[in-house]
Parts: structure tokens; sequence; C-alpha cells
């Protein structure tokens, strides 16, 4: 496996430093078996990505995560449009492109992940749905693979990003072997239980305006008609305003809500889930178990063991 590192201005230095880390720890483990891994980083700054070939790229293009605040993250990605036009057209000519946390603006701003799937960092995902409508993005995955491009969530998730790799290019076995050398703890289904609420609130004044009514009437049942009654517009309105804004209808917004408050409510008090349930709207623990880890990734009971042991 080749791999071309793209060392933007903004690129995070451990990441870009870090893949020839991981590379040489993957030739270690394959050298416990007996065996040789043919693996191969050059870094490249941005001049040299521009001018170079795709063949020359190797087999994947890895564009580590950028230190961007979220208030330039649209913006760093128009700031380098030159290089997120080539993307597709290196896609195109076969070399897999892995993007890791913000730099994945980069992808959707170069137009390859139109009409398919990826993730981000959970604080950036609701600004990348509103710049970029035409990809989906999944706030709780931790990596997704669309047509020749593997996102990944987080700051850190070069690391496993690589692994992933190795695995694609040279087998589960080896995959395994150089995350327990490098004592990573591989396939995460969900970066749900690192999200923070109201983190990454709208600065809308409707949408902020939603999502306090939706707080206030959170155990009662809240329901789009009765918000639509509330804010003087109707249910279509509602929808329509909110879906441009967002990229969340009404209804999601509210799932969202109750999701993200059983969350505080699990982290910071020792309430019995039964009544955890209860306080978000829920009928039933049932349904309230099955929303929450569909949401998450993580059991109710598992979610407050990891995030509040002492409950």
């Amino acid at each position: 496996m080749r791999i071309s590192v793209l060392n933007l201005p903004e690129a995070m230095p451990s990441a870009v430093a870090g893949v020839g880390d991981m590379l040489v720890l993957a030739r270690f483990a394959a050298s416990t078996r007996q065996q040789r891994l043919d693996l191969d980083c050059q870094v490249l700054d941005r001049d040299a990505f521009l001018k170079q070939r795709p063949s020359a790229l190797g087999d994947v293009l890895f564009l580590p995560p950028m230190l961007v605040l979220p208030e330039r993250l649209v913006g760093f990605a128009d700031e380098h449009v030159a290089v997120a036009r080539r993307l597709e057209g290196i896609r195109a000519a076969g070399v897999t492109i892995a993007a890791c946390c913000t730099a994945v603006a980069l992808a959707a701003r170069g137009g390859g992940l139109d009409g398919g799937a990826a993730t981000s960092t959970w604080w950036a995902v609701p600004l990348l749905r509103e710049r970029f409508p035409a990809v989906h993005f999944q706030a709780s995955a931790t990596r997704v693979e669309h047509q020749g491009y593997i996102t990944s969530a987080g700051p850190l998730s070069w690391v496993g990003q690589i692994i992933h790799l190795i695995e694609r290019f040279h087998g589960a076995d080896i995959s395994r072997l150089c995350a327990k050398v490098a004592v990573v703890e591989p396939g995460r289904p969900s970066s749900g239980i690192f999200m923070v609420p109201g983190f990454a609130d709208s600065e809308d004044p409707l949408v902020r305006q939603l999502q306090e009514l939706i707080a206030g009437d959170i155990a009662t049942g809240v329901s789009v008609s009765s918000l639509a009654r509330q804010l003087n517009l109707s249910e279509r309105t509602l929808h329509r305003r909110v879906k441009e804004k967002t990229g969340r209808s009404p209804r999601q917004l509210i799932a969202d809500a109750r999701i993200e408050i059983a969350r505080t409510l699990l982290e910071t008090t020792a309430e019995p889930i039964s009544r955890v349930s209860q306080a978000v709207g829920f009928a039933d623990d049932s349904s309230f178990r099955s929303a929450f880890t569909r949401a998450v990734g993580a059991t109710p009971a598992s979610y407050r063991a990891r995030m509040n042991p002492d409950a």
C-alpha cells in the first residue's frame, strides 16, 4: 500500500507524522509473523499535490484532520477549492480518498460525496449538512465508505483509518495485530457517546426558539402540530424552514432532543432509567432503550456505566 498524505497548513501535525509511524508499526507487527509488508508513505504540501499526477499518488490519498474552528470550517474548504476540485478526478483514477474529521469538508466541496453518505466530527456535521445538502452526513457513524471515499469522525480517527486501510490492502489478521501493537480499540460503531448536547446548536433564531420549545415540553409529548401553533406557522412551513436550516425535520429534532436530554440525565444524575425515559417523553422503557441505542450506539445502562460510573 502506498499512501500520499496531504499536508495543508491547517493539517494536524501529529496526524501528518503519525501515518508514517503507523506504517512502521504495521511492518513490525507483520515481521512477528514472518511477513513483509510493502508499505510506502509520502507527504505532499499543497503546491506539490496540485502538480502531482494521480498515478503518482499511490493507492490512497490521505486527508488528515484540519485544525479549524467551527466558524472557519466552510470557509476553509472554499479557500482550498483548487485542492477540493482535484479530488473527484483522483478518485475516478482509482485512488482511494481517506478523509478524516474536518478534512471531510474538502471532499464535500469537491462534489464527490454528492448523493452519498459521509461522516465527520459530530460538531461539524450540522455545519456541513447546511453547506452541502446533497451529502447525507451520519453524525453517529465513526467511518463511512462511499464510492472510493472513506470518511471518518473525530480528530484522532486517523489512527482507525490507517488500521482500516491496512485491513483493506493487507488483510484482517495483520490489521488486528497492528491494532494490538498500537494499543488501539478497532471498530467503534458509533461516535454518538462523545457528543456534547447543545454544542452545535443553531444560530438561526427560529431553530433556536424551536429547540427551546421542544426542551420545555419534552416530558409532555411535544408534537409538531403544537410547535407550529406556538410559532404561528403552518406545519408545512415549519417543516420547510427547519429542513432548510438544519437538514432535519421538526420530528427529527424532537427525537434528537429526547436523546440529548436523556444523555445529560444519564451523565449527571442517578435517576433510575425508567424515570429518565419518562422525563424525555417515552411511553415505555423498551421504546426508550431501542431509540437510545439506535442513536448513540450504546444502551442507556452501558452509556451511564461509561460516562457516570458513580451513579
